[in-house]
């Protein structure tokens, strides 16, 4: 979990010590995440530390990994004593966690950006995702396959063409390739297949990541919902 926003403001004047609370969860996964069993404790403990870290105003919180049966909260903070007694208080109303903190140096915030913030296929799934939650609110079935909409931009017809002659020996319909009317010279290729949005990661990720090999953006797909009959 990482908290997106700070990426558009980084670096954070005066709050250039990452900090972070290393906790030991008690009845983890066998893969080492967190378990059912122990979701609403560690919960409330997440709202506890996070929220009287911030609440001492010298501590901003972005993100949280869970692995190896261990959760690490991450801050940055301008005052780290500050912090390491937030911290401390917060986790005396949790007294079956074994838990380690500290405080180390990162002006440039590289424990965020390098770490904690998603890479950019991640990211893409990230987006994949929310445009599923969107299709289940309407009672969607993400397992019924159908025509799935697709657009991408490049920064020439020959680029655009080669990506979309590419399309067409995977098996998409190309709708269209067009220079954009909008005075920036980027090209659009409008493109659609029958797929599954509950495999859409396996099917957006290569075309992203070609996408990206010939210098254009990826803008998304879409499709209509489909709802059991």
């Amino acid at each position: 979990m990482v908290n997106l926003a700070y990426r558009q403001v980084l670096p954070v004047p005066n709050y250039s010590e990452m900090a972070y609370v290393h906790l030991h969860m008690r009845q983890p996964r066998e893969d080492g995440l967190s378990s059912n069993v122990e979701f609403e404790t560690l919960s409330a403990l997440d709202v506890a530390l996070t929220g009287l870290v911030e609440a001492e105003g010298e501590s901003l919180y972005v993100g949280r990994n869970t692995s190896g049966g261990c959760r690490d909260f991450y801050f940055y903070t301008r005052d780290a004593k500050r912090f390491e007694r937030a911290a401390q208080n917060a986790m005396a109303s949790f007294p079956a966690y074994e838990f380690e903190l500290g405080t180390r140096p990162d002006a440039d915030w590289s424990t965020y950006t390098r770490f904690l913030y998603p890479s950019p296929n991640s990211m893409q799934r990230i987006q994949n995702r929310r445009v599923c939650d969107q299709l289940k609110q309407h009672g969607d079935d993400l397992t019924i396959s159908r025509t799935i909409d697709h657009f991408a931009t490049f920064g020439s017809e020959r680029a655009a063409r080669t990506f979309a002659d590419e399309c067409l020996a995977e098996g998409y319909q190309v709708a269209r390739v067009e220079q954009l009317d909008d005075h920036s010279g980027e090209w659009g290729v409008w493109f659609e297949r029958s797929d599954k949005p509950s495999e859409i990661d396996d099917v957006v990720i290569p075309l992203f990541t070609r996408i990206a090999e010939l210098e254009g953006n990826y803008d998304g797909w879409g499709c209509v919902a489909q709802t059991p009959e």
